[in-house]
């Protein structure tokens, strides 16, 4: 059974000496179309799309990813996944059509450009620091739109290319395609409304993904504890509903 039912228990003013923007016009800006800023904060330089692309494609400008999230799914694939990495904001005007690719040449989605969260979704100590160090820089992120299925449980290579042949890729994170957890039995079925009672779960095909790793009373969930592939526990979250069943499950990727 893949579940079991738990009974419920803005706008800033000009500096001093800033002229004041002239709306008399038709347009109160410069047409800046087919150029990007790459100069660092306060350095206003402008370059041609036609240069950005020809300093990434020499290898001048790269993209290093920093970490995915989730880092894993299920084998029937459609999971989504973001991926931080330096260096694409300044490349998703000369490149707006990224791809992802996992593992093989077959496996290969479409990705789009996001706008990065504040910080990672977990917080495995690597992650943190370097999500942490380098928050300036990774405000844009790529979403691979779904992950392709396999028929295997495996890890593969995760990569990214915004030319979209996969020549320009020079960095990977693993991936890993595992079975969906199975839920067999909980004991207690049941606990006070304020939630904190220890819930033990059998099943089958858990994976310690660090805070990834839930249990789901309903729309809440809590961290679960791995002991072992068909064992965890976790404790019950505080509920509103009570005196009747609502749905449990296990998930690996949040």
């Amino acid at each position: 059974m893949d579940g079991a039912d738990a009974d419920g228990a803005s706008g800033g003013s000009a500096g001093a000496g800033t002229p004041a923007p002239d709306t008399s016009g038709s347009s109160d800006a410069p047409n800046l179309r087919g150029k990007v800023n790459v100069g660092g904060k306060g350095d206003q330089s402008d370059y041609d799309i036609d240069d950005i692309k020809a300093r990434y494609e020499k290898g001048a400008l790269k993209v290093e990813i920093d970490s995915i999230q989730p880092r894993g799914g299920p084998t029937y694939g459609d999971t989504r996944v973001t991926i931080r990495a330096a260096g694409l904001a300044l490349l998703t005007d000369a490149y707006p059509d990224p791809k992802c690719k996992f593992g093989s040449n077959s496996r290969i989605v479409d990705a789009i450009y996001i706008k990065c969260t504040t910080k990672p979704s977990t917080f495995y100590a690597k992650d943190a620091v370097r999500g942490a160090d380098k928050q300036d820089v990774n405000d844009t992120c790529v979403q691979c739109e779904a992950s392709p299925k396999t028929d295997t449980v495996e890890i593969v290579p995760l990569t990214v290319s915004l030319t979209g042949k996969f020549d320009d890729s020079t960095s990977s994170h693993p991936y890993r395609y595992y079975h969906p957890a199975q839920v067999n039995d909980l004991y207690p079925r049941y606990g006070p409304k304020d939630g904190d009672t220890v819930v033990e779960v059998w099943g089958k095909h858990f994976i310690d993904f660090g805070d990834d790793f839930r249990c789901n009373f309903g729309t809440h969930s809590s961290k679960a504890r791995f002991i072992n592939a068909e064992l965890l526990w976790c404790r019950a979250p505080a509920s509103t509903v009570v005196g009747r069943p609502m749905p449990f499950s296990v998930s690996l990727n949040r």
